[in-house]
Formats: C-alpha cells, structure tokens, sequence
C-alpha cells in the first residue's frame, strides 16, 4: 500500500523550524526518521479536532481538504504540505501554550507505536472530562492575561454572537462569489496577454529586415510596436498574478470564516445547553453548571477580545500587503510603457 507521509520536525529553541517536511512512503510507516515523526494527513486531522475540544473558543486554522482520488501527484501532494506547514506555524505562533499541551507534545514527539496509544490515552481522558476541570485549566492558562481583567460584563452577548454569526454565513457566501470572479478575471488577462504576445510576433515580422530594405520608402516602426504590444502582455500577467493572489486570500479568508463560525458554534452550543438546564438540588450537578457558567464567560472574552481581532487583522493585512506590492510593480511597469510609446512614436 502506497501512502504520503508527513516529516514534523518541531522546536521550541529555533522558532524558525520548518515544521512540515515532504516524505513519501511505501508499506510500512518508519517510527522516526532524521526530520523528526512521521506523521499521516489523518493525524492532523486528529490534532485539529483534539485541540478545539481542549481549547474552546480559539480559532484553530482548517487543514486542506481530504482528497479521496489523486492524493498522490507530486503537486497536489506539495501544495498539501505547504498547508500542513502553515497550520502547524499559526497554531504555535499564536498561544504559546498550545505547544505545551499534552496532545501537541505527543503528536510532535512521539514514536509510531506510542503514539496510537497516547492517542486512545488522549481521547479517554477527554471523554471523562469534566466543566470543572476545564475551567481549571482555563483560569491557569489565562491567570495575569490582560483580557481577562476587570472587564464589564457584556449587556447580551448572545445577541451579539447571533449578529456575528449571521455576517460570517453572508460573508462566507460573498466571498464564494468573489473568488469565482477572481478566478474569472485571472483567465481573462492571461487570455489576453497570450493574444497581445501573438500581435506582438506579427507586427516583429511586418518589421522584419526584408521590409526594412525597401530603398526611398519609410516603412512604419512595426518592430517599436510590437514591443509596445509586449510591455501590455506583460501587463496583464501582473494583473493575471494579482487575481490569483486575490484568490488565494479569498479562500484562506473563508477559510478562516469557517473557523470562526465553527467557535461561534461552540458558545451558542453551551449557552443553549444552560439556559435549558434547571437548576440542580445535587452538589456536583450544581458545581459543574457553575463551572460551566464561567467557562462561557471565559469563552465569551476569548471569542470577543482575542479571536474576532485576530481575524480581522488577517484579513486586513493579507489584502495591505498584496496590494502594497501590487501598486509598486504598476508603477514600475507603467514608466516602462511610456518610455516605450515614446520609442515607438
């Protein structure tokens, strides 16, 4: 059996560290190799999962999506890695203490075989967790942290994150439109500029020497013209290059959305699950609802002060940078069309 495997090379001393190197494997799955763990799509699949149930209302970025057919060609295979890389390099950027817990540690380090059964160790214990554990460590996480300070209380946050739901499913289905469009227009301009380039080879002919040796007859500069035509092809590949950034952006922007709306998901969940559960005579019943009462407020700073700004500035500085980079190649590109005109006419 022939399968892709994943290098995790992961460490705390070198944050530059290339988290995610390529590997393909036949048979048997090697236990460790010099790049660190080896490591399956499936048990990505696992850290995500794991990790959002540990760590409710933080944004977890989505892993690529699963592919049932032709997950073995070298460029879906390399464009899946480079995924995998940025997922692990978001997640250990962003909460130091993600890189601490017992899931991340055990996925980064180790062996094949320890690994299944930490996995199952893992699973069990949060099977059994309980509200008050998590809140426990929750407060010991966020203990000193600036957004859980002396902060009043919202007035209904639960208005709010019903608002905030609604414009990530409208901003989920405009941003579908606009990445087709991106597509679209990144077809256009490539389409134009490969017929710009064919204008380009029949005006260089039209200019050739041959018509050129024409005694007494001024002949038009059609070779001047031509590399007029060129510096306009080349135009349309920046703005051909710029829609599929643009693309790009768009679907890790929606991406993103999913991740939002999936936290969203999670507070509406416990805050439904409270206001239908009566109050208890039973002091562990009544101990976890407490408990769970302020884990919501936890998970309601989180969403509110941590998550929701983070995304908005990535969303903010992804399109800064793309267009920032856009206007200075324009500018370029436009001094050298007019040198060009100005050699042609």
């Amino acid at each position: 059996m022939r399968y892709v495997t994943y290098g995790v090379n992961f460490s705390a001393v070198r944050p530059d560290t290339k988290y995610v190197s390529l590997g393909t494997q036949e048979g048997e799955q090697p236990e460790k190799t010099e790049d660190g763990v080896r490591r399956r799509y499936s048990d990505f699949i696992w850290l995500r999962k794991t990790l959002s149930r540990c760590f409710p209302a933080i944004l977890f970025p989505l892993l690529p999506p699963k592919k049932t057919f032709g997950n073995l060609g070298s460029e879906f295979v390399e464009d899946r890695r480079a995924r995998l890389e940025e997922f692990m390099s978001r997640i250990v950027s962003r909460h130091q203490f993600i890189a601490q817990c017992r899931p991340f540690l055990a996925f980064v380090r180790k062996r094949i075989s320890d690994f299944k059964d930490e996995k199952k160790a893992v699973d069990e214990v949060l099977q059994h967790w309980s509200p008050i554990k998590h809140l426990e460590l929750y407060k010991r996480i966020f203990k000193g942290h600036e957004a859980f300070g002396k902060r009043p209380p919202m007035a209904d946050p639960a208005d709010m994150v019903h608002f905030m739901k609604t414009f990530l499913l409208d901003t989920q289905a405009q941003l579908t439109v606009l990445i087709k469009s991106q597509e679209r227009l990144a077809k256009l301009h490539k389409s134009i500029a490969n017929q710009k380039r064919i204008m380009c080879a029949a005006l260089n002919i039209m200019g050739d020497q041959k018509v050129s040796r024409l005694q007494g007859i001024e002949t038009p500069k059609y070779m001047e013209m031509g590399n007029r035509i060129s510096k306009d092809a080349e135009q349309g590949d920046r703005q051909c290059n710029l829609s599929i950034e643009l693309a790009g952006i768009s679907i890790q922007e929606k991406e993103d959305t999913q991740a939002m709306l999936e936290i969203v998901t999670q507070w509406q969940r416990l805050h439904r699950y409270l206001d239908n559960r009566f109050e208890s005579k039973d002091e562990q019943d009544a101990a976890n609802r407490m408990a769970l009462v302020e884990l919501e407020r936890y998970m309601t700073v989180l969403l509110f002060h941590c998550e929701l700004p983070y995304y908005w500035s990535t969303k903010v500085k992804s399109f800064r940078e793309v267009y920032s980079k856009h206007i200075k190649e324009q500018h370029k590109s436009y001094l050298e069309l007019m040198k060009t005109w100005e050699t042609a006419f």
